[in-house]
């Protein structure tokens, strides 16, 4: 800024067209940078936007960021009522024992992919995985008709997985479901 006052500055006293038309010229080179560098910085910021996103659920975001990622701070506990899916597989531990960490790894994977989808289309979200349990919250209006609904379509879904397994000579897996609908609190806990 003060390179650019003074290059205006030093032109502007000066008599001539050309010292101005230098001087516009400077001002619109000045112009064009900053545009670009300001358009750099939205991009990288919308990146880690989508980022974040990508680990905290637009719902949980709306309900503890309502001002922006930047007003987020421990607690600010909002209470509502909520449907709460549990799905774990049964016996987790003993095939996670006959497989390597990355098969391991792959199996919990093709398991999530399979079921994620089937909850979002219901209007639920993944609150967390914790190993081989996906915890999911219904929020919206008929939760938890929602999450009834899901549960059913979840266990249609395990049923065509473990046909597939079948065929590729894999053990059948069974899965454990469980739901509550109730109080909840919407927040953040932690530490800084």
């Amino acid at each position: 800024l003060a390179v650019t006052l003074g290059a205006i500055g030093s032109f502007a006293m000066s008599d001539s067209v050309w010292g101005f038309s230098g001087a516009a010229l400077f001002i619109m080179m000045m112009t064009i940078s900053l545009s670009r560098e300001m358009s750099r910085i939205q991009h990288e910021v919308r990146s880690m936007l989508d980022v974040f996103r990508l680990f905290v659920p637009e719902p949980v975001l709306d309900r503890i960021a309502k001002l922006g990622l930047q007003s987020i701070r421990l607690g600010g506990a909002e209470e509502g009522v909520a449907t709460i899916l549990f799905i774990d597989i049964k016996s987790f531990t003993s095939v996670a024992e006959r497989l390597s960490p990355n098969q391991t790894l792959d199996f919990l994977n093709a398991f999530m992919r399979r079921m994620q989808p089937l909850i979002n289309a219901r209007g639920g979200f993944i609150n967390q995985f914790v190993g081989d349990e996906i915890m999911a919250i219904f929020h919206r209006p008929g939760h938890a008709v929602a999450a009834v609904d899901t549960a059913l379509a979840l266990q249609r879904e395990l049923e065509s997985y473990n046909e597939q397994r079948k065929t590729l000579g894999e053990l059948p897996i069974e899965m454990g479901i469980g739901m509550n609908t109730g109080g909840i609190i919407w927040g953040t806990i932690g530490s800084e």
